[in-house]
């Protein structure tokens, strides 16, 4: 019996070089995947560094920009600086900074307080619905969780929109409008609204798109314009503002947390993780 004929050399060449191709094209995938698997670690690395580079140099340069604009303050309004720092604090060891009567009647009075109204420890967010570390704070839930862990804590948002961010002016007047014209409940579902719908690539709220989400909110559009295109609304943001300066903060976001019943503050600002802000709520809750 012949186990090799001539005749079927062809399909055996035929069937290597099929092999051949199988195996030849398994190695090119598997080494393309590997090398697609290395290139992407590599990706990885490099915005891990990339942001951390980001995120040093745009923290600069927002201390900066409010530095600036408090010593243009100063120079416009110097009494007006004068008078806050004196009005601010009652108190300040090393370890403790307090409240004046004054200073906390301001930051609760005719404000929004979400939660308990009564609780022991608030959370109040000082934000710029442009300021892409804001957006990530406040899309992070941080406060949320913090608000479903402890229930002894309430929370308050206050506007710091940035003189530069084009439409934060916009946004927060709009804020501070609904919350004049309409219930609380909606101003904070409005900021809610811009800052999940923000972006760290600056595509903002114009007035046109912030109209539309006044409308979605079923607020009376009538009195919101005519609340929105009295300049002398603009005090409402103001005076938030001026209550940020009397705190001693000088970067956004900012969270400060305060013990109601001994007047006790501290701020954290910047990148805040949960464990840092947990910590400080846990901090006066035992206190």
């Amino acid at each position: 019996m012949k186990l090799y004929n001539k005749e079927h050399t062809p399909l055996i060449l035929i069937m290597l070089l099929c092999a051949l191709l199988v195996i030849s094209t398994n190695y090119i995938f598997i080494k393309r995947v590997a090398g697609d698997i290395q290139k992407q670690m590599i990706q990885n690395e490099y915005d891990k560094i990339w942001w951390k580079d980001n995120y040093n140099i745009m923290k600069e340069l927002q201390k900066e920009e409010v530095l600036n604009y408090i010593d243009k303050l100063k120079k416009e309004s110097p009494d007006l600086i004068y008078k806050m720092r004196q009005n601010a604090i009652i108190k300040e060891n090393s370890d403790k900074k307090i409240l004046s009567w004054e200073a906390m009647n301001e930051l609760k009075n005719n404000t929004y307080i979400k939660s308990n109204s009564g609780a022991k420890v608030s959370i109040i967010e000082f934000s710029d619905m442009e300021c892409s570390f804001c957006i990530e704070y406040h899309n992070s839930k941080t406060i949320n969780n913090a608000l479903e862990r402890y229930k002894e804590t309430n929370y308050i948002y206050k506007n710091f929109p940035l003189p530069t961010h084009k439409n934060a002016g916009t946004e927060a007047l709009a804020a501070k409008c609904i919350e004049k014209v309409s219930d609380w409940e909606k101003y904070l579902e409005f900021v809610d609204n811009v800052f999940e719908s923000g972006s760290i690539w600056w595509e903002w709220y114009s007035l046109d798109k912030v109209k539309s989400l006044v409308a979605k909110l079923k607020v009376d559009e009538t009195k919101f314009n005519e609340c929105y295109s009295n300049s002398e609304n603009n005090i409402l943001v103001k005076k938030e503002f001026e209550q940020w300066l009397k705190l001693g903060i000088n970067s956004t976001p900012a969270s400060v947390i305060i013990n109601n019943h001994t007047w006790e503050y501290t701020v954290l600002s910047w990148n805040i993780t949960q464990k840092e802000l947990e910590s400080a709520v846990e901090n006066f809750l035992n206190n």
